[in-house]
Parts: structure tokens; sequence; C-alpha cells
């Protein structure tokens, strides 16, 4: 949850930081406003980013199956394999 909370602020501070920048420009003249497709396909990116900073959070279908399959442990487990291994 507090993760969340500092990428959610952080992502804010991205966005707000964006559109002064982006105000500043055309007040300004200097730049126009970014066609509606480039919000979209920002958004878009902002989706998917979100999606895969949130799969490294171990709340994901990849990792648990992973997990079940062996391929890779749990967090505080025994690696596979750790069995007789030297003290």
């Amino acid at each position: 949850m507090k993760q969340d909370r500092i990428f959610a602020r952080y992502a804010f501070g991205l966005i707000g930081g964006l559109a002064i920048v982006i105000t500043a420009l055309v007040s300004l003249g200097i730049a126009e406003l970014p066609n509606l497709g480039f919000f979209v396909e920002h958004a878009g990116l902002g989706v998917i980013f979100r999606a895969t900073y949130k799969s490294f959070d171990g709340s994901n279908w990849i990792k648990d199956a992973l997990e079940r399959s062996g391929m890779i442990t749990s967090e505080g487990a025994a690696p596979v394999g750790a069995a007789g291994a030297m003290s």
C-alpha cells in the first residue's frame, strides 16, 4: 500500500509537470497542443507500465504459475535444489 501511494505521488508529479510545461509552451506560442492520438498513446503506455510495475509486486498470475511449477521460489523460501547444500 505504501508503494502504491509513493507511485501515485510520482505519477501525479509527472502529469502535473508535463501539464505545466505544455501550458507554458502553448501560452508562449512556442508549441501547439499535441493531438488526441498522442495523449491516447501515452495513456496506454502509462497503463502498460503500471501493470508491469504491479507485476513485480508478486500479485500476478505469471509469478504464481512459475512458483507452482517450481521454476522460481517465493521470497523467504529455500531455493530449488538447496536441500542438502553445505551449511
